[in-house]
């Protein structure tokens, strides 16, 4: 009679422990703790900058997230609008996040929206990855973004502008056209450590000589091709440099760079060359 009451005792701790582990499973969802995972004041907030179904936000307002889904999306809109916010000293708002990666990709795609400060209004978008493998975290979390470009596109355009300008000066004015833009791309952390002063960021410097505006020759044109370059590769930035010589202007609609794109970008320019100095500071 002994055995048989040890026995059903052990079989009832057993059931108990199995429970008790099917519960901190479900409790652990994507690697989080029970605390981590109980739903927030904050959780709610965000979840509703997402729009999430009255059923969604009526689960949540009663401590149950909808889906494991609907759970990653608003932590994920999280993690990102707190590393944009320590990073740039901006409030943000969340607009969209997918919650899972697509394809193979482990990355989420994160919309937020600057909501002080000067681009207020603007909307960044970031590439955010977990670090989470198979429930386990194998990496630190990685975040790509283009806040970096909005807060500092003028600022590069600024100083390649003013890196060629003296070249510029040589040639009769209406003689060209230019063109400076910081690429919008995603910058990993490791390219928005600096600023565009020293080093930052990605972009594209393209002039148009117009040999029929300047009296020129081809090859004189083409002569200048070193110095612009020179002058691009004396700066901290990093990008492309394009020169487009034309000989007859005659048949654009008018000699701006937007007309010179629109008919001349499927053909290649007179040279390009990357430029990328190295220096810090």
């Amino acid at each position: 009679m002994a055995r048989g009451m040890k026995r059903h005792a052990r079989g009832a701790a057993a059931l108990v422990a199995a429970a008790g582990l099917a519960v901190a499973l479900v409790l652990s969802l994507g690697g989080c703790s029970a605390g981590e995972n109980a739903v927030t004041e904050r959780d709610l907030e965000v979840a509703r900058q997402l729009g999430f179904s009255d059923d969604a936000m009526a689960s949540m307002d009663s401590g149950a997230w909808p889906s494991d889904l609907e759970r990653k999306q608003v932590r994920h809109a999280e993690a990102c609008i707190d590393y944009l916010a320590e990073r740039y000293g901006f409030e943000f708002s969340a607009v969209s996040a997918t919650g899972e990666p697509k394809w193979l990709m482990h990355a989420d795609d994160v919309v937020l929206r600057i909501e002080s400060g000067p681009f207020a209004g603007e909307e960044v978008h970031l590439k955010y990855d977990d670090g989470m493998r198979d429930g386990r975290q194998e990496m630190e979390p990685r975040f790509d973004e283009d806040c970096y470009y909005v807060v500092n596109h003028e600022e590069w355009e600024r100083l390649a502008a003013e890196a060629i300008a003296p070249v510029l000066a040589e040639l009769p004015e209406g003689s060209l056209v230019t063109f400076t833009s910081m690429s919008r791309q995603l910058y990993p952390e490791s390219m928005t450590s600096d600023p565009v002063s020293q080093g930052g960021g990605n972009g594209e410097v393209g002039v148009v000589i117009a040999l029929d505006r300047c009296g020129l020759s081809e090859s004189e044109a083409g002569e200048l091709f070193d110095e612009f370059y020179a002058a691009l590769q004396a700066t901290p930035l990093r990008g492309r440099f394009y020169l487009r010589v034309l000989s007859d202007t005659s048949s654009l609609p008018e000699f701006s760079w937007q007309a010179v794109d629109e008919v001349y970008r499927p053909y290649r320019p007179f040279a390009s060359r990357w430029f990328s100095s190295g220096k810090k500071g």
